[in-house]
């Protein structure tokens, strides 16, 4: 693949824009303007890549032009709701609407593609769709869901993450079911303010870019250097959230920042249930090394402090500008 493609370079830009477009409008049409672009240039970058990605960008299509339509459907329905002035069609409109975010983001009971889509694609793609392409839908709920239909989501992600990824043996599988596990407590964050969300949506997206970028390293390879494999495991445990990781402080910032704690019985319990694939990731990365102080092994011990100060660092920074 050549990264200095011209339609690789549009395409990207089509992601990046229609993602900033979701986010910074306060317009229902610009809104989904801008997933749409955002959906299209995703499209081409996989278009680019390799011909193996056909079959993910056609289950991811399908799956986004079905909850696109149902978007624009609520969009309209609110409208008429408007001119008749009718709080049963507006209710009807914002369901609708709901209905299609959830779809998009592919939360609960609307999941089910996100481990097929990832499973089937390469890291990048897979990247992607548990990462980036998740955050303007997720952000627009803000707006648009309800609370009651928030709360199922939340119990929902959780617990289909935590038992689903119990039963993988591939890497991208796990990953994928973790990304649900994450999406309950961004949605929890997001159930407090856009702001809470926003800063566990990046801390996740660090620690996934970290662990997706090893994986690949490791698979360009057919294997991975001690350095590499110890960075594997720590972001493993890091995004188990398991103190003292740095991961752990993006779950104790939701932990702390939201006043109902009922709401978090369901994340903490999957996030628990979900250290058991986190831990066998974990020893899949480490196994073959004996672990010594000494030579290699100090750039491991070096990586671990340097990455989870930096991570403390900017956590203290954050909540002293807040």
């Amino acid at each position: 693949m050549n990264m200095y493609n011209p339609f690789y370079l549009i395409s990207g830009a089509l992601l990046v824009g229609g993602l900033v477009v979701a986010v910074s409008t306060d317009s229902k049409v610009s809104g989904w303007l801008g997933m749409e672009i955002n959906v299209m240039g995703f499209l081409g970058v996989l278009s680019v890549r390799s011909f193996m990605s056909i079959s993910v960008g056609l289950k991811y299509f399908i799956i986004q032009v079905l909850g696109s339509s149902l978007f624009l459907l609520g969009i309209f329905v609110l409208y008429c709701g408007e001119f008749n002035v009718s709080s049963v069609v507006c209710q009807l409109g914002g369901v609708l609407a709901e209905v299609g975010l959830f779809c998009k983001a592919g939360v609960f009971p609307f999941h089910g593609w996100v481990p097929s889509v990832v499973s089937a694609g390469d890291w990048v793609s897979s990247w992607l769709v548990m990462g980036v392409q998740k955050l303007a839908p997720i952000y627009m709920m803000s707006v648009w869901s309800s609370s009651f239909l928030l709360y199922i989501g939340i119990v929902g992600l959780s617990f289909a993450g935590a038992v689903g990824g119990l039963n993988q043996l591939s890497v991208r599988g796990v990953l994928a079911y973790s990304s649900l596990v994450h999406g309950g407590w961004m949605l929890v964050g997001l159930s407090h303010s856009n702001e809470l969300f926003l800063l566990y949506f990046i801390g996740y997206l660090i620690q996934l870019s970290v662990l997706v970028g090893v994986c690949f390293v490791v698979e360009a390879n057919k294997g991975g250097s001690m350095v590499v494999s110890s960075l594997g495991g720590v972001m493993s445990l890091s995004l188990a959230g398991l103190p003292p990781m740095a991961g752990f402080l993006f779950k104790l910032m939701v932990f702390l920042s939201v006043a109902n704690l009922g709401v978090l019985v369901a994340p903490v319990a999957g996030s628990i249930v979900a250290l058991l694939f986190y831990l066998r990731l974990m020893f899949s990365f480490m196994l073959g090394y004996d672990f010594k102080l000494e030579d290699g092994a100090w750039q491991s011990v070096a990586l671990f402090v340097s990455f989870n100060g930096l991570c403390y660092v900017t956590f203290i920074v954050v909540l002293g500008l807040l």
